[in-house]
């Protein structure tokens, strides 16, 4: 069915008002404590803003196991406009899904002159509860910012399909790569172009055409592969149980799509094969297979929709097995609108089978608002993931974390406990035992826990620079020198690294390296008041005391109550008072 211009942006538009209706609370949530201190609250690398080092380092290097320039950069963008206040970071969020969801609806519209079924398959995709962690968690930006390119690459297509041109492939070819670039997930796109030919385009599937694509499907993986590789995140489960995991996991989503309940931000890798499950989701997938199958010609859009969702699943279903989930609902993201799709275009023109859809999209929203509700701190959050998966050793870590943020000691140090007899080798969980023991005033003990974590931590910067200056206290000042210069040129962009090289370098006496690392420091973290107060000290034992009370100013005002920098800033002018009498 025809419509016209102004119909069509018309419902692109609400599409785009039910998304954000359906997510503007997340823009009151805080940073969430788990990734989001890698990504953005922690990383030393975005909070620069867009210097040539910020450049080079999103588009060359790899971290937090990942390669995807674009998504640092949209983080970089974010800090640059909002800096640590959360909201603008959620916005940006926000939008960018509002945004797919009325792509979407143009896409399916454009490609099939089908007004209600591509409306209907956009407001799935809006309001699903399963959007709630691509949307709320700001970590969680690469969802939302490489379907944006996905879906814009697809009306591209669509446009490249009616009227081919050099110009237009290109832009197909670069829209693909951003997306590639936001989160590899989209290696399997160009199978999804194959598919579409199927339907709704109705051409011979054409994989020449499509070659450029693949090969830069192909640069993606590698690349992942790399980054996950040496970020120690692939499972080392055999090969046996990756399949099985797979096989039932293509299952689980189809449960939660349908009945998207009990849903959490983690769901544990459980390793064991367990046979009645795993048969029976083969017989699931094997039926819809053939139901799809049967239909092919008269109802080609089943076939296409259960493809779309078995494809896009693909690199994220387990066979190579990255992370300690065995699902998780981000990844349901873009494969689900296969499903949505399918289901749309396949409703008879009844008006009672509307009716009972657009209630459907109306239950869907409202438990999309009260998942989106565990989002609002962390205690709910993880709270909540143990309710789901009692136990689950990330869960209980990152409620530890809170409660370690709030002073809870006892709590804390109870949960890191349960995190360590299921996780020995919990890098995190040792270190935060060290950070414990430090709070209660035992440097020794906690320098137990931190060699332990630095065994076993592949992120040795959440480790050394604490140890390091626990080392100092200790007046082990030569081992901290010996733990953190090794550690420098790899980690020359993190501030506590730099600022406790510079702490420790002084206190041997190397005064000029100290005064260049502090430096440093304080050019990464302008904002941090210890290394304010450790460049006032430094100065200040060089007798450059006009220097020095110019940084213990600085430190009160970030920190009015750092009452060290009150009681240093007084001295220094002491002795500059008393240098100048001389």
């Amino acid at each position: 069915m025809e419509k016209s211009r102004g119909a069509q942006w018309l419902g692109a538009a609400l599409v785009a008002a039910l998304s954000l209706s359906a997510f503007s609370a997340a823009v009151g949530f805080p940073f969430a404590g788990i990734d989001d201190a890698d990504y953005v609250t922690g990383n030393p690398h975005i909070q620069q803003g867009f210097t040539a080092a910020t450049m080079r380092w999103a588009f060359t290097r790899t971290y937090a196991a990942n390669w995807f320039p674009l998504t640092w950069l949209s983080h970089t963008l974010d800090w640059t406009l909002w800096g640590s206040a959360p909201a603008g970071h959620h916005l940006s969020s926000v939008l960018l899904h509002a945004a797919n969801g009325a792509l979407l609806f143009l896409f399916l519209l454009q490609a099939t002159r089908l007004y209600w079924p591509s409306l209907l398959t956009a407001a799935l995709f809006a309001v699903h509860p399963l959007r709630v962690e691509s949307v709320v968690w700001i970590s969680e930006r690469k969802d939302v910012l490489s379907a944006f390119f996905f879906l814009l690459m697809l009306v591209a297509w669509l446009g490249w399909v009616r009227k081919p041109g050099a110009a237009r492939y290109l832009l197909v070819c670069a829209l693909f790569a951003a997306g590639l670039a936001s989160k590899p997930m989209l290696v399997t796109a160009p199978f999804v172009l194959l598919l579409l030919d199927v339907w709704p385009l109705r051409r011979p599937p054409l994989l020449r055409e499509k070659l450029p694509l693949f090969l830069l499907s192909a640069a993606a993986s590698l690349l992942t592969l790399r980054a996950q590789s040496s970020g120690r995140a692939i499972s080392p489960l055999p090969l046996s149980s990756r399949i099985a995991d797979a096989i039932e996991g293509y299952a689980i989503y189809l449960k939660m799509a349908v009945w998207p309940a009990r849903l959490a931000v983690h769901y544990p890798l459980h390793p064991e094969i367990h046979w009645g499950p795993l048969l029976a989701a083969a017989a699931l997938l094997v039926a819809i297979t053939g139901l799809c199958l049967w239909q092919l010609r008269e109802r080609p859009q089943l076939a296409v929709g259960w493809a779309w969702f078995l494809v896009m699943l693909l690199p994220v279903i387990g066979v190579v097995q990255a992370g300690s989930q065995s699902v998780a609902d981000r990844y349901s993201y873009l494969p689900l609108i296969g499903p949505f799709f399918a289901l749309s275009f396949s409703l008879p023109r009844r008006a009672a089978l509307w009716t009972t859809a657009a209630a459907a999209v109306c239950a869907l929203f409202v438990l999309t608002l009260r998942q989106e509700s565990y989002w609002r701190d962390d205690g709910a959050l993880f709270s909540h993931a143990l309710e789901v998966s009692p136990d689950d050793p990330l869960a209980l870590q990152a409620l530890a974390n809170q409660r370690l943020s709030q002073g809870k000691l006892e709590e804390a140090e109870a949960l890191y406990r349960a995190v360590l007899r299921q996780w020995p080798t919990a890098g995190r969980a040792l270190n935060a035992r060290g950070l414990i023991a430090l709070r209660r005033g035992q440097p020794r003990e906690a320098l137990r826990w931190f060699e332990q974590a630095l065994a076993v931590e592949p992120d040795p910067t959440l480790v050394a620079p604490t140890m390091a200056a626990t080392l100092t206290q200790l007046g082990r000042t030569a081992e901290a020198v010996r733990l953190l210069e090794p550690l420098e040129p790899a980690h020359a962009d993190f501030p506590d690294l730099q600022r406790e090289l510079g702490v420790a370098l002084a206190e041997v006496g190397r005064t000029d390296e100290a005064l260049a690392h502090l430096l440093r420091a304080q050019q990464l973290a302008p904002r941090d008041a210890a290394t304010q107060l450790d460049l006032g000290i430094l100065l200040a034992r060089g007798a450059r005391y006009g220097e020095a009370i110019e940084r213990f100013q600085r430190a009160l005002e970030l920190d009015p109550q750092l009452q060290i920098a009150r009681q240093q800033l007084e001295l220094a002018r002491r002795d500059a008072l008393h240098s100048s009498k001389r």
